[in-house]
């Protein structure tokens, strides 16, 4: 049968308690994102699942009745310090979750509390006995607390006062939060106090049980001077997450060489085990020489290479003064940049070369040879050595067009040009000035090393074999001019002209043949 209730302004702080902590669980939800604030929910349905409680021993009348809810008291009891940890912890790491054995851990003394509860009348662990009270007509009673239960309060004072020590040192770290670390410390000693009251016998109204209303006006407390300010995610929490989060790898060296802290892409990027990694020599972590030498020297950055990617890594030390300072390094991926501008090399590489040659024979283009001619003119007019230039073309080029056809045409240019480059030298500059028209630049040749050439490059093409479609030879043959100077003026185009000439003597005399003009200087 239902147990007959009492309503007295006993029931008062529970119903309190209760009307607190829901309103604060449902205003606390907007901060489901923030570090912490899952553990904070939790703390907040202990405390009103606790008051809940409370509330129904104030309103029963006999012991046993009172004890019905004993189970679910003490868990949701030993479950408030418990989450108070958990949410100081989760806060000061900057957490949104935290690993399942270590709620698993903090959940031992909150069940074994339930189940020694259950079990009381056994052994006795959490009272003793309970005994009726009548207090100004309020029905209450006495409780004369177990082994259990003295080691469950020390436990959570323990728990408490950890989680309190934790956040407060957090929120001191920055100067912004004075207000914030203020709430921080008096949110927890408020309801310690009221807790000190009950348990201690001082309570100024014996029966009066305020230990739930001061947990819930704690964390209205922790609301309107912590979490209603929106610090949850500001100050050194937030740099610790942005650490975390950071794409670049941070290191931080003592100046003793010992590797102190890293964020998890520093970890990532050096192959590194976080449990396995702080308080641990520097070089005995990292064999990348280049690193080494950057902890040891007074460079700021340098460019490694570790696991197939490029990285580079800025230096900082704490303390520019001392000769011996605590360090951070910075590593940043710059594979995909260095990817960028090797590729951006390449290409410009290849529109230089676009620019300066001929598509069909991939020699030289006229406007490159004209360049480098002006380049070896200067020479000549600083140092006075020789230079010779060959200008020739191909006899008769438009018949065999005209007889074979313009892709034999573009056959017989190519072999031309290939013939060009194995007989020419390296230091020589081989192009295509016009339809069937070459040069070669000689740097450094007298006439009779130009000559030379000439008559080798006359032969080779001459014994060039070409074949047209249907596996018919085409022979090709050419005429060459030769030119050179030992001194020169400005006008190179009266240099080139000298060349010219010879050819189209060459051309008058027969073809097939190699002129020299008639002057070596300009």
């Amino acid at each position: 049968m239902f147990p007959e209730l009492q309503f007295t302004v006993w029931s008062i702080p529970a119903i309190a308690a209760i009307a607190i902590s829901a309103w604060s669980f449902t205003v606390n939800k907007r901060y489901t994102r923030a570090p912490g604030a899952s553990a904070l929910n939790v703390l907040l349905l202990a405390i009103l699942g606790w008051s809940v409680c409370a509330l129904f021993v104030s309103l029963a009348q006999q012991p046993a009745e009172k004890l019905l809810v004993a189970p679910i008291a003490q868990f949701m009891l030993a479950m408030v310090p418990a989450s108070w940890l958990l949410f100081c912890a989760m806060h000061a790491l900057g957490r949104q979750r935290i690993g399942r054995r270590y709620i698993a851990a903090l959940a031992v003394v909150p069940v074994m509390t339930m189940l020694l509860t259950f079990t009381n009348d056994q052994h006795h662990l959490m009272w003793i006995a309970a005994d009726p009270v009548n207090i100004d007509g309020f029905k209450d009673m006495r409780l004369t607390l177990g082994v259990w239960s003295s080691f469950d309060t020390l436990y959570s004072y323990t728990l408490v006062i950890a989680g309190t020590a934790l956040l407060a040192f957090t929120v001191s770290q920055s100067t912004n939060l004075k207000t914030q670390l203020f709430t921080v410390i008096c949110a927890p000693l408020a309801a310690a106090a009221m807790n000190l009251l009950q348990l201690t016998g001082y309570n100024p109204m014996p029966g009066l049980d305020l230990t739930t209303t001061g947990f819930a006006l704690a964390c209205l407390v922790l609301h309107y001077g912590f979490l209603s300010r929106r610090k949850l995610s500001t100050g050194k929490i937030a740099r610790q997450r942005v650490v975390e989060k950071l794409r670049e790898g941070v290191l931080v060296v003592s100046r003793d060489g010992m590797v102190v802290d890293a964020n998890p892409e520093a970890l990532r990027i050096l192959g590194l085990d976080r449990d396995s990694t702080f308080l641990r020599p520097f070089e005995d972590m990292v064999d990348n020489l280049s690193l080494n030498e950057l902890l040891t020297s007074h460079r700021r950055n340098t460019e490694v290479g570790i696991n197939g990617r490029n990285y580079e890594v800025t230096m900082t030390r704490l303390d520019e003064e001392a000769t011996r300072s605590d360090a951070i390094l910075v590593f940043r991926d710059v594979t995909e940049r260095r990817k960028a501008e090797q590729a951006l090399r390449e290409a410009t590489h290849q529109l230089e070369q676009a620019a300066h040659t001929d598509a069909l024979t991939g020699l030289h283009n006229r406007r490159f040879f004209m360049k480098r001619l002006g380049e070896e003119a200067e020479r000549v007019r600083r140092h006075g050595s020789a230079l010779s230039v060959l200008l020739f073309d191909l006899d008769h080029f438009k018949k065999i067009n005209d007889t074979y056809g313009h892709d034999v045409g573009d056959k017989v240019l190519q072999q031309v040009s290939h013939v060009t480059r194995q007989v020419k030298r390296i230091t020589d500059v081989a192009a295509r000035t016009g339809g069937e028209e070459f040069a070669l630049l000689l740097p450094e040749t007298p006439r009779s090393g130009a000559i030379n050439l000439a008559n080798r490059l006359l032969k080779a093409i001459e014994a060039a074999e070409i074949s047209d479609k249907g596996g018919t030879t085409v022979s090709v043959t050419s005429s060459i001019g030769v030119a050179t100077v030992t001194k020169i003026g400005d006008n190179v185009e009266k240099f080139l002209k000298e060349a010219d000439v010879a050819l189209y003597r060459a051309k008058s005399a027969g073809r097939n043949m190699v002129c020299v003009a008639e002057t070596d200087s300009a």
